[in-house]
């Protein structure tokens, strides 16, 4: 049997069970529900978006929503404050009508970075234990459940690991080093939302 494969089945089992983490544990203990005020701003936000508006008109119910990262002008008129990237998110799954999905797949792509990159530089053992040991994290379980817009932080970091080695490629002869490098630096920056 080819260890390579092997290594692969796993690491994508691994991905799995995390994306079953995240959906069933923000089911089961967050009723799939916001937690925090951030959390509900980008929920909010991606909500506004995804009706094609920049502003909701709250009027009187401003008073029943968590506002403390929402703008509201004198008319009533409300838009979130938080990160783009955590609303954008938001809207793409209202937009698929699995908002809570896609936050469980973009909190388990960490796992599957860490597994390609430490079986890339170690090897495919290390590689599946420091994906099983993210995954075991209280933090990054806990946060795993949300759909808090460090999860997107989170995943373009991983996004940056696996680029990381595809731009090592690159860099042999005949590779296009420019490009990669690019798309290394944009990951990179999105990671610090």
């Amino acid at each position: 049997e080819d260890p390579r494969r092997s290594a692969t089945f796993a690491a994508l089992g691994l991905f799995a069970v995390a994306v079953l983490c995240a959906r069933l544990g923000r089911l089961l203990f967050l009723l799939d529900l916001p937690v925090t005020d951030d959390e509900g701003a980008v929920r909010f936000g991606g909500e506004v978006l995804a009706s094609g508006r920049l502003w909701a008109q709250l009027g009187p119910l401003i008073d029943y929503v968590q506002n403390r990262f929402l703008f509201v002008g004198p008319d009533g008129k409300a838009t979130s404050l938080d990160w783009l990237g955590g609303q954008l998110l938001w809207t793409l799954g209202t937009l698929l009508g699995q908002p809570d999905l896609l936050f469980a797949l973009v909190a388990a792509l960490p796992v599957l970075a860490l597994v390609r990159f430490l079986s890339a530089r170690l090897s495919p053992a290390y590689g599946l234990l420091g994906g099983a040991l993210f995954l075991a994290s209280p933090m990054a379980f806990a946060l795993s459940l949300t759909s808090h817009e460090h999860l997107g932080s989170r995943a373009f970091l991983g996004l940056f690991l696996w680029l990381l080695l595809d731009a090592e490629d690159a860099a042999q002869p005949g590779g296009s080093p420019q490009r990669r490098a690019a798309l290394l630096g944009l990951a990179a920056g999105l990671s610090l939302g």
